[in-house]
């Protein structure tokens, strides 16, 4: 063999090799992106969405249909929220610390005689924002049946 062809066929084989590895380490990154964002889907589902279904969904409903939350339904999602708000986006954290903040001021006034309803989120927007991305969330992660 010339030493032209031996050179010819080093090079692409030592070229075909960088090739191949880069394709694999794209790809194993690409797995590792997309596995850690399901881990977090998975980790807000569970730590956060779930909980506060269940919340909001629990006893909420009158012969009128969805009455709000009153303050104690609206305190134990602010400590869901509060706990891992690495799984929350930044609407959620202000939907529910302004329901928490208003409930609060209803608390008070209640216990002044100035008041007697102590509900919030009489107007559904935190209500519908959870159950929206709970089925979201379910459906992508697959838990949907």
């Amino acid at each position: 063999m010339e030493l032209e062809q031996i050179l010819t066929i080093a090079i692409t084989a030592i070229l075909s090799a960088v090739t191949a590895n880069f394709a694999v380490y794209i790809k194993k990154k690409k797995i590792r992106k997309e596995n850690k964002e399901f881990q977090n889907d998975e980790n807000a589902f569970e730590k956060i969405y779930k909980p506060l279904y269940q919340i909001a969904t629990k006893d909420v409903f009158t012969a009128k249909g969805y009455d709000g939350l009153d303050h104690e339904q609206i305190t134990k999602m602010k400590g869901f929220i509060d706990n891992f708000p690495e799984y929350c986006p930044i609407d959620l954290i202000h939907l529910v610390n302004d329901r928490f903040d208003d409930s609060m001021k209803l608390k008070g006034m209640h216990e002044m005689g100035l008041s007697e309803h102590q509900k919030v989120d009489d107007n559904e927007v935190l209500y519908k924002y959870i159950l929206k991305k709970f089925e979201e969330l379910k459906m992508k992660l697959g838990t949907a049946k």
